[in-house]
């Protein structure tokens, strides 16, 4: 049974795996293959560019090596096509913002995995200065992605429009993923600051000045994830409730607030604002319908009974 759960937990990571070796035996990572304006090389850029983010990504979220290496791709981002005024279904595949964001961060996010979350990078406190330098280049270069973005991509302004149902998952998934990278970026100084009693001792301890400022960086992406997720379930895209997978990401953030809660000299008035905001998360995870063990709620046993200890882990307080 422990073997099938591994491999649940792994099947994402896995079939990537396998669907980017794909892609680069057919040549999709380079350019003499997919150079043209021809629609059918646009869906061959589409389809590299896609498999690319969804296997860093994950190689990150999971804590393994991803299978690409940037400096052998040479393939472009996939332009915009004209709008079909014919097919409206086809907008999602003509309008290319969001593949060409998530591919950005895709290849921050590998950094971040070698760099700041490899076994090698941190062998004592004192290597966290050097981290913390490598946090700040990569959050400015992830922030330059936003001011690229056409406005229904705005997750950081809930004062948009709302968009067709493929702009707002779009707009979630981005934000999502932004956020999560953000919280990655700063949390092993998060972490760190558990094993003291105060950031202050902490900073004598490790040398590190920066470590309330990596502390608030984490925690606000955890908190804007949250908001984000909220402002969806209960008002943008109710419908977004079916995806389960969605959970991993509330959980995450909840995890980052609480990190920093756990810290004996957390401030009182802090402490009941991250349980306010962590509230929010759990009131989301309610709203998921999904059930099973990726979203932690109840679900059926192998006697049909709904089974309440996964749904309490996740949803209760």
């Amino acid at each position: 049974m422990y073997a099938l759960q591994l491999m649940r937990q792994n099947d994402a990571y896995l079939y990537l795996g396998h669907a980017t070796r794909t892609c680069l035996v057919l040549g999709l990572h380079r350019a003499q293959v997919t150079d043209g304006r021809d629609p059918t090389v646009h869906r061959l850029r589409l389809t590299f560019w896609t498999t690319f983010f969804c296997e860093r990504i994950s190689s990150l979220y999971m804590g393994r090596p991803s299978s690409l290496s940037d400096r052998q791709i040479d393939t472009a981002y996939p332009e915009d096509l004209p709008p079909n005024p014919y097919d409206s279904t086809c907008a999602p595949m003509q309008e290319c913002a969001f593949i060409r964001a998530m591919g950005e961060i895709a290849k921050l996010a590998d950094r971040i995995s070698i760099e700041i979350y490899s076994p090698a990078s941190i062998k004592n406190p004192t290597d966290l200065d050097k981290l913390n330098q490598i946090s700040v280049e990569c959050d400015h270069a992830l922030q330059a992605v936003t001011p690229t973005l056409p406005s229904y991509l705005h997750f950081f302004d809930d004062s948009v429009p709302i968009g067709e149902p493929w702009q707002e998952i779009q707009r979630l998934s981005l934000g999502f993923c932004y956020y999560v990278v953000r919280m990655l970026l700063s949390r092993p100084a998060l972490v760190l600051t558990t094993f003291f009693s105060s950031v202050q001792e902490a900073q004598i301890a490790t040398g590190c000045t920066e470590l309330q400022s990596c502390i608030n960086s984490s925690t606000s992406a955890a908190r804007n994830l949250i908001h984000l997720a909220h402002d969806v379930y209960f008002r943008r895209f109710p419908d977004i409730r079916y995806d389960g997978a969605l959970a991993s990401f509330l959980l995450s953030a909840s995890l980052t607030l609480l990190y920093d809660v756990l810290n004996l000299g957390t401030d009182p008035d802090r402490a009941r604002q991250t349980f306010t905001v962590v509230e929010k998360a759990i009131k989301c995870l309610d709203e998921i319908e999904h059930t099973g063990y990726t979203s932690g709620k109840a679900g059926p046993d192998e006697s049909g009974q709904a089974s309440g200890a996964s749904g309490r882990s996740c949803g209760g307080h």
